[in-house]
């Protein structure tokens, strides 16, 4: 995608997901998109999501960063068929007025005894977007 860093590989259903919020209460409309089947190392299908923040003159894909499940639950912990983003929703979970985002993970492997889930990620300060957070690319 042009303006977006990183290898592009067949069937990683790059914006499979989608989800359009204020998730840093700047009162511009953020895009998140789900990357369900992207590889992580060796790992396949394990899922990445990508957020793109927006601005008075629209998307800045300069902003753009991807995470995969490890940045929600153990770090460095990933697991191949679990298409971490295939499914997204941005709304107030916890009603305290700002938007949280909502991120599916959906275990495609007979050999993987993981459960499907749902994650939260709840608006607060640098919890969307982590100071530590080591990008991939």
């Amino acid at each position: 995608t042009p303006g977006i860093a990183g290898l592009v590989e067949q069937g990683d259903e790059f914006g499979k997901a989608l989800a359009c919020g204020d998730l840093n209460s700047d009162n511009y409309a953020d895009l998140v998109i789900g990357i369900p089947n992207e590889d992580i190392g060796d790992l396949e299908n394990s899922g990445l999501v990508g957020i793109i923040y927006g601005s008075g003159s629209g998307l800045d894909l300069s902003t753009y960063y991807d995470f995969d499940m490890s940045y929600l639950d153990e770090p460095g912990v990933v697991y191949d068929h679990t298409r971490f983003g295939a499914a997204l929703t941005i709304g107030d979970v916890d009603l305290d007025g700002k938007n949280d985002l909502v991120i599916s993970s959906v275990v495609l492997s007979a050999t993987q005894q993981l459960p499907d889930s749902v994650m939260v990620l709840f608006q607060e300060p640098d919890l969307i977007r982590r100071h530590n957070f080591e990008q991939r690319y």
